[in-house]
């Protein structure tokens, strides 16, 4: 492939990275803020009807227990939010490390290209082709040597001889490097992303491992569930209260003590995250340095 080949290559990947930071990237965050709203809505839902089902079978009127309907759905939208907000601050961070693995491929990109075009420039110059000239006259008189220590001379010199070209070479192999290392931040990053579904799903659904469950509601047409009825009428409210008001609002403090674990969980991974990214760029921008 000719160099100038190669750098309208190098124009069209700049290209589909430009496309790629405003279409891919956007997508992958807003799927996982939709997945995340969609989890906290539907588990609030959840929760919801389990209190209007609580209510029925115990024999309470709903809109007799608005307050503490109100206080155990905001306390446990509460938890849901405090993970989702770790889970927010993680994913920002990533994509930040995402958009600038991308604008660092890009970087690389046009360096190299600039570096392709001065050597395809200094190729066709007056200087080099001086040089080359010299270079063949010097191999001529190597193959005319009339002795061994004369030629073995001239190979020694020419063996020392670096070809300008070679320069522009070295940077082209650190620039193409340095972009294929960006791409693998960049893949590590979008994994990351989609994975944080998985997590995400996980995390909040652990908030309810401390949930009392569903009460088993039996069939209304048997003997069991008229005999229910008629002692939830007489005591239907003093246990209503013990057995699902407290007992939740018990949850919630449990819930509490776990979310606190989850979320210091989530940070220390974050900081991790960025913590190995950071070490693999200066790696990368170490490696590159040596090499030019």
């Amino acid at each position: 492939m000719g160099e100038k080949s190669i750098s309208e290559k190098l124009v069209s990947i700049m290209q589909e990275l430009s496309q790629f930071e405003i279409s891919e990237t956007q997508l992958l965050v807003a799927i996982i803020k939709k997945n995340i709203s969609d989890l906290i809505e539907k588990n609030m839902k959840s929760l919801e009807s389990e209190f209007e089902s609580s209510c029925e079978y115990y024999g309470r009127n709903s809109i007799d227990h608005q307050e503490d309907k109100k206080q155990i759905l905001d306390g446990y939208r509460a938890e849901f939010e405090n993970i989702a907000s770790k889970f927010e601050e993680q994913y920002m961070n990533v994509t930040l490390e995402l958009q600038e693995s991308q604008s660092n491929q890009k970087i690389a990109i046009t360096n190299m290209k600039k570096v392709i075009d001065s050597k395809a420039k200094y190729m066709k110059s007056e200087e080099y082709k001086g040089f080359l000239s010299k270079l063949s006259e010097i191999e001529i008189k190597r193959d005319r040597a009339s002795s061994k220590e004369e030629y073995d001379s001239i190979v020694d010199y020419l063996d020392q001889v670096q070809d300008p070209v070679s320069i522009y070479n070295t940077k082209i192999d650190a620039f193409a490097k340095k972009y294929v290392d960006y791409c693998a931040i960049e893949t590590a990053c979008i994994e990351r992303l989609k994975k944080l579904n998985e997590r995400v799903e996980t995390a909040i659904g652990s908030v309810m491992q401390f949930d009392i469950g569903k009460l088993a509601v039996a069939n209304k047409k048997s003997i069991f569930s008229i005999f229910t009825k008629l002692l939830n009428k007489i005591s239907g409210a003093k246990k209503f209260e013990k057995e699902y008001i407290l007992k939740k609002k018990s949850n919630l403090e449990k819930i509490k003590e776990s979310t606190a674990g989850i979320m210091e969980e989530i940070s220390n991974e974050t900081i991790g995250i960025i913590y190995s990214l950071g070490e693999v760029k200066q790696e990368i921008n170490q490696a590159f340095s040596e090499a030019v």
